[in-house]
């Protein structure tokens, strides 16, 4: 919401900022990785404050009311960190509603289908088949491998969408609950 309201008006930061930035305040000096690090102090009205005093927002209505109330902390603020433009990450609800459903797919499978078949298949290991690594990397590979007799009986108990997942070690772990 304040992100928005803070609009660069200096050709020098016009050129850096692109439509999916946002101004915040980082500490000048970074820290031990090279990173510049955004202040913890940076909410949207110490950066809409810190953008007047700078003169990137013009003093007027309530933006100056902000910069009055604020101005002893924000000059404090100034000496250590400075105003940059942040690039922002989205990420669409779609996305977000499709992994949801492909996790809820996941841990609904676990004990119907897929844990049954590990069995079925590594049972002869006795102990070692308990293992998390050595079940993780079969679920992996198995599902990953669409021909795999897993992947057949997830299809036929409408599973379709986990044939063919490609998904990472830790994927799995968390769908699981085994970190």
């Amino acid at each position: 919401m304040f992100g928005q309201l803070i609009k660069p008006t200096s050709k020098k930061l016009k050129e850096k900022k692109s439509n999916s930035t946002r101004l915040l305040l980082v500490r000048k000096k970074p820290n031990k990785y090279g990173r510049q690090v955004v202040s913890s102090s940076s909410d949207g009205i110490i950066d809409i404050a810190v953008a007047i005093e700078i003169g990137i927002l013009p003093s007027i209505g309530i933006h100056s009311v902000l910069h009055q109330i604020l101005r002893k902390r924000v000059l404090k603020l100034l000496e250590s960190h400075e105003l940059k433009p942040i690039k922002t990450k989205y990420t669409t609800l779609e996305k977000n509603h499709a992994t949801t459903q492909i996790r809820k797919l996941a841990k609904l499978a676990l004990p119907k289908i897929i844990g049954p078949q590990y069995w079925d298949e590594n049972s002869s290991m006795g102990k070692n088949a308990l293992h998390t690594k050595v079940f993780v990397s079969w679920v992996k590979k198995v599902i990953e491998d669409e021909s795999s007799e897993l992947c057949q009986k997830l299809t036929d108990a409408n599973f379709k969408e986990l044939v063919g997942l490609k998904r990472n070690y830790r994927w799995w772990q968390n769908i699981i609950d085994l970190r």
